[in-house]
């Protein structure tokens, strides 16, 4: 959620009653103090009076690319899915220099609405890519653009991983040396790897069924 060190638990109190209606229940607020580096966007929607200022990774539903994209990625005339329908984005700009609170929800699902639009956005797990980019980018080119390799409608490459097994799990690099494999992002980057040259020998001669049969494998093997 952005936040580290130690902290001191002031209160423990029940639950305040739930109010009746539609939408995703708020089940925590974390508020804390924006850390020196922490990337924040002003992101602008057609619609919206004002920006809107979140981290560059929150994680905002683009229906052009049928995935969640963090904020930072997003392009300028991009559609995202508001409660109005889908809205163009008009400008992503990076901010510097905040220094004060950032908010973080824990919410009863995966996704919710936020801002004036009730724009979808992702909650504060980790997105991980079932194909990692890594990868992607060393595959032929009629790969690289396969709806079924970068993600589409029904079959996105990225799953909900809770933060903790994403960084400790997922992306372990004990006993990985980037350097001699030439692979980053740690353990599931590196297996990935290993297994395309298992199967194929090169990333020239690999098949995209033998990609995907890869990512199946791996999802399974590192519990996503």
């Amino acid at each position: 959620m952005g936040a580290a060190g130690e902290a001191t638990v002031i209160a423990i109190n029940d639950c305040p009653p739930i109010e009746p209606g539609s939408g995703t229940v708020v089940t925590g607020k974390f508020v804390h103090q924006c850390a020196p580096g922490t990337k924040l966007v002003h992101l602008r929607i057609a619609g919206q009076s004002e920006p809107t200022g979140v981290t560059d990774n929150h994680p905002y539903w683009s229906v052009d690319r049928h995935d969640f994209i963090p904020a930072g990625e997003l392009r300028v005339g991009e559609l995202v899915d508001t409660e109005l329908g889908a809205k163009r984005v008009q400008s992503v700009e990076f901010w510097t220099g905040f220094d004060g609170l950032l908010y973080n929800l824990e919410t009863t699902e995966h996704v919710f609405r936020v801002g004036s639009l009730g724009t979808l956005v992702h909650n504060t797990c980790d997105l991980h890519h079932t194909i990692p980019k890594e990868i992607q980018n060393k595959l032929p080119p009629h790969l690289r653009s396969d709806p079924d390799i970068i993600g589409r409608k029904g079959l996105p490459n990225r799953l909900s991983v809770e933060s903790g097994h994403h960084r400790k799990v997922v992306h372990d690099k004990t006993d990985i040396s980037s350097k001699a494999s030439g692979i980053f992002g740690g353990a599931y980057n590196k297996r990935f790897h290993d297994e395309i040259l298992k199967a194929a020998g090169s990333y020239k001669k690999v098949t995209k069924e033998q990609v995907l049969r890869i990512r199946d494998l791996l999802v399974q093997e590192f519990d996503l």
